[in-house]
């Protein structure tokens, strides 16, 4: 795997390339193993060119946004984890067009700032467009989604070709996209939006912020959005699980749709936890509850 390292390190730098990095200092469970390669990229055509470098050399290939809502296994991840720093984005009249890396509220709040309807609910967001775009990011109360307004696509394939696909492609459910079953990976992403009233959706931006502010956490913490959004929001406080410990992980008291890191978690705690929360909801009110959490690792 030295020539992997190398050809990397041709690409981006000695700087930008680790070995054995540890995730834990990527995310915001702020749990979990080393990546065996890490790279971080700044340009779409460096981005291309790792993923190239994997293909070539046979790595599995794992993208990171904001690092919300993945857990990594302690025993770390095989392959190339990509921290995904291409953040560059226009806009033009309605359209706004986006390099996958672009800090979510970043974007939102340009499209604000030009009247533009149709991102005001996103405010607040953790995490990247593509990340948000890949997981369908939402404000359940709204039943406001990312991919509301999305346009095209462009995607590179697991063969290392790039694809420029609409948004019908992406096929978008509550909570997911089918670029999590497909491993295509976004490179960036247009958007079309509508004239809107600037002071209306300063205000509406606020609310949202206010509101995701008052429910998320403060430390090593994950989102835990379920997607079954017809649930009732309080699904996990009826079933008396709210507080729910497992190891160092727990349900949050303030917001039940967060696990949060009591400190030095295991990951297996936190499967451990939502495998009691999805049957203890199965066996008290019927139906499946999934989680957005993806797990990653050995």
């Amino acid at each position: 795997m030295n020539n992997a390292r190398l050809e990397l390190e041709e690409i981006l730098g000695k700087n930008r390339v680790k070995v054995m990095e540890p995730l834990s200092l990527h995310t915001t469970f702020r749990t979990g193993g080393p990546a065996e390669f890490y790279a971080d990229v700044q340009t779409i055509e460096e981005f291309v060119s790792v993923i190239h470098v994997a293909i070539k050399n046979g790595l599995p290939v794992f993208v990171l946004g904001g690092g919300s809502n993945v857990i990594v296994s302690e025993k770390g991840v095989k392959g190339l984890v990509i921290k995904n720093n291409c953040r560059k984005f226009e806009i033009k009249g309605n359209t706004v067009e986006a390099q996958s890396g672009v800090i979510m509220n970043q974007l939102v709040k340009a499209a604000i700032e030009n009247g533009l309807l149709g991102f005001e609910y996103n405010l607040g967001l953790p995490g990247t467009v593509g990340g948000g775009i890949y997981m369908n990011s939402s404000f359940p109360e709204k039943h406001a989604h990312v991919s509301d307004g999305l346009q095209s696509a462009k995607l590179i394939l697991k063969d290392g070709t790039i694809r420029e696909v609409d948004a019908s492609y992406v096929r978008f459910e509550n909570g997911r996209s089918k670029l999590w079953d497909t491993g295509e990976i976004i490179l960036s992403v247009v958007f079309s939006l509508t004239p809107g009233d600037k002071e209306v959706l300063r205000k509406i931006g606020a609310f949202v912020l206010a509101s995701r502010t008052n429910s998320q956490q403060k430390g090593g913490y994950i989102g835990c959005t379920y997607r079954n959004i017809s649930l009732p929001q309080n699904i996990i406080d009826k079933a008396g699980l709210k507080g729910k410990r497992v190891g160092m992980a727990m349900i949050a008291h303030t917001d039940e749709r967060f696990i949060i890191n009591l400190g030095g978690v295991y990951t297996k705690d936190v499967v451990t936890l939502t495998k009691l929360i999805k049957q203890e909801i199965r066996e008290k009110f019927g139906v499946d509850f999934v989680y957005e959490i993806r797990i990653i690792g050995n």
